[in-house]
């Protein structure tokens, strides 16, 4: 598995217009045997490109440019757990939750958003997360009945660990769970709006942070440079000191490198600008994408 670490480019989702993700992907796919595309460049790219075009849109506000191309390729053609350790499954729900961000906000200024389309829609993307992630603890039970376990743990961990096939699974597992219930804070903050005091928001955040925990026993430190996105998101949303102070503490555990070439400490200054704004009593509500305009710096968050 090739788990892609932006760290070394910093690239803001503008400078993603230079790679003309359309040209990228134009032509990909119906000449190219399948039984070849895991031996490709070009699976490897256009995988990264769909992957940063989906991510981008909580950064800009739009819907993901490859929409419409994203299903034919993430589910028939490239297995995105090999190449960036996610499930191909929340990268798609993740493009939709984006998509009816962009038709709220469009409806919004229109005067013209319906509450009653809203939730429902919202719902359904709900019910695909929540069936994505019983599927995921579903399998990780089974893995520990074969191991004659009940819990993960550090004997599980060490297990896991010692075992080369059951760690790659495993690993895949855990990045695609924080990537589901930080895609859960994202919808939820659509749905019901960016009060880090609502239940559904307040339970998601802390979901993502027990996911997080959970990975740290399979996955090395490193580990957490490709889940930028799902520790901005969740940690933006966070509304007591210990739960930001964890959030705080995962990105300067990254250490000076990451900070440096990567995109990790603007990350955290945009947490602790939604944080510092609530405690001064700002009237709007503060998420990530609010804390980012006011900051002048909308940034990939991988």
């Amino acid at each position: 598995m090739a788990i892609i670490d932006s760290s070394s480019n910093g690239l803001s989702p503008s400078q993603l217009d230079v790679y003309s993700p359309g040209d990228v992907i134009q032509g990909y796919g119906s000449e190219i045997q399948p039984h070849r595309l895991e031996d490709t460049a070009e699976h490897f790219l256009v995988g990264a490109v769909l992957w940063f075009d989906i991510l981008s849109c909580a950064s800009t506000n739009d819907a993901p440019r490859l929409h419409s191309e994203s299903p034919r390729f993430l589910k028939d053609k490239i297995d995105l757990a090999n190449i960036i350790g996610c499930q191909p499954w929340i990268a798609l729900v993740i493009g939709d939750i984006a998509t009816l961000s962009v038709w709220k906000a469009d409806a919004t200024v229109a005067g013209s958003l319906s509450f009653w389309t809203l939730f429902r829609r919202g719902d359904r993307l709900r019910r695909r997360l929540e069936d994505g992630i019983s599927s995921l603890r579903k399998s990780i039970d089974e893995t520990f009945a074969e191991l004659g376990l009940s819990h993960l743990g550090t004997t599980g961990a060490y297990l896991v660990l010692t075992n080369p096939d059951l760690q790659q699974e495993a690993i895949k597992r855990a990045i695609t769970l924080v990537f589901a219930y930080a895609a859960q804070v994202y919808l939820n903050t659509i749905i019901s709006g960016a009060d880090p005091k609502l239940d559904d928001v307040k339970n998601s955040v802390a979901d993502t942070m027990n996911a997080l925990q959970e990975m740290q026993y399979v996955c090395d430190a490193q580990a957490l440079r490709s889940l930028i996105w799902p520790i901005c998101i969740a940690g933006s949303m966070a509304g007591d000191v210990p739960t930001q102070s964890y959030f705080q503490s995962l990105i300067q555990g990254l250490g000076d490198e990451a900070h440096d070439f990567g995109n990790s400490a603007t990350a955290l200054k945009v947490m602790q600008k939604c944080w510092s704004s609530r405690i001064e009593g700002s009237p709007q509500f503060w998420d990530w994408a609010t804390a980012m305009e006011a900051l002048g710096q909308r940034v990939l968050l991988v």
